[in-house]
């Protein structure tokens, strides 16, 4: 079952991505970019996500479950990822929580701890930042395409996935007032 729903989820993902690349700019792309995000959601409605470590940058371990109190955004993004792309998508999340730095956690993998540590360097987010192993998602098969948004509860129960384009600011502005409400913002 688990494997059914892996290949629907890769199959809906290439089929957007192919989507996409023909531009969004109309009102057809944009009902594209809905549709996708109610599918990802449906598909990963619901999903409960392991206690992984999470390590900050002075290399304090902790578990995920200890960083949760309440209802949170989660922004996650690898090193295999855009490096411009994940940096613009900190900037606007910056925007958007810049009263509510405690609602949001950003987890990131990285090849290494090392290189974590280089590219916190000139981190300049108030956001907590926590590196995770490569695998502590393999349940979110999309983890190695693009970054991406969740909310995350104090039973580490995932939803309102998301996935950010910079093409579609709509969309975008549409999410994150929504997650606001919903973890209290």
């Amino acid at each position: 079952m688990k494997n059914i729903t892996i290949i629907t989820l890769i199959s809906i993902i290439i089929l957007f991505l192919l989507g996409r690349n023909n531009s969004m700019k109309n009102s057809k792309n944009e009902d594209i970019s809905y549709s996708f995000e109610e599918s990802l959601n449906t598909h990963l409605s619901e999903l409960h996500i392991d206690n992984i470590n999470c390590i900050d940058i002075k290399g304090d371990t902790t578990m995920l479950l200890n960083l949760i109190s309440s209802d949170i955004l989660i922004y996650y993004y690898s090193d295999l990822h855009c490096s411009s792309c994940y940096e613009k998508q900190l900037r606007t999340l910056a925007k958007y929580f810049y009263k509510s730095e405690q609602n949001v956690i950003v987890l990131c993998s990285y090849m290494s701890f090392q290189n974590f540590k280089v590219s916190m360097n000139r981190n300049e987010y108030k956001f907590p930042i926590y590196y995770i192993n490569y695998k502590a998602f393999n349940s979110l098969v999309i983890h190695y395409e693009t970054p991406l948004f969740f909310t995350l509860n104090s039973e580490l129960e995932a939803s309102n996935f998301y996935i950010f384009y910079e093409e579609n600011l709509e969309n975008n502005h549409k999410y994150f007032q929504k997650v606001k409400t919903l973890i209290g913002n």
